[in-house]
């Protein structure tokens, strides 16, 4: 099972349409295609300096002779990419005007997404009756206390 954080945002208008459910772990598409995956997710500054550091080492190795060094350095760095890319992305959108607003563990987004909506559902205060629909219960005397105990289905009040 995967774990998600859940990310709302601060406005109150389409809460639900724009929450954001960030898979924390890996990425394997952030590992695999690190430029781009930042890209598609607006993280200009982190997909500008991955790009600069991975032509910056492929030059450095080619014309130093070590290409193999600069491939596996490069595949650590996309590596790394691939560990804090979820992260970042949760935080640009807190930058941008998101809260936490909980974790959420299931196998798929898809799942998380249900699981979480369900559980605010059920957490939910219920609405107010309208006044039509409400039915005033007549006020009763004082209670008397209830003496001895069940028999059957049927209470026994012993009076004494």
């Amino acid at each position: 099972m995967a774990r998600y954080l859940v990310l709302t945002p601060e406005w109150p208008d389409d809460t639900e349409e724009r929450t954001v459910f960030v898979r924390d772990g890996f990425s394997l598409l952030a590992f695999l295609f690190p430029v781009p995956w930042l890209l598609l997710r607006r993280l200009w500054f982190h997909a500008i300096m991955i790009l600069a550091a991975t032509t910056g080492m492929s030059m450095l190795g080619a014309s130093s002779g070590h290409g193999v060094a600069a491939t596996l350095v490069t595949t650590l760095l996309f590596a790394l990419v691939g560990l804090e890319a979820n992260h970042w992305r949760a935080q640009r959108l807190i930058r941008h005007g998101y809260a936490e607003s909980g974790i959420v563990h299931a196998a798929s987004a898809a799942d998380a997404e249900i699981i979480y909506f369900h559980d605010r559902a059920q957490l939910a205060p219920p609405p107010p009756e309208p006044a039509a629909m409400r039915r005033d219960k007549p006020v009763a005397g004082p209670a008397m206390p209830v003496r001895g105990g069940m028999v059957g289905l049927v209470g026994h009040r012993g009076d004494i």
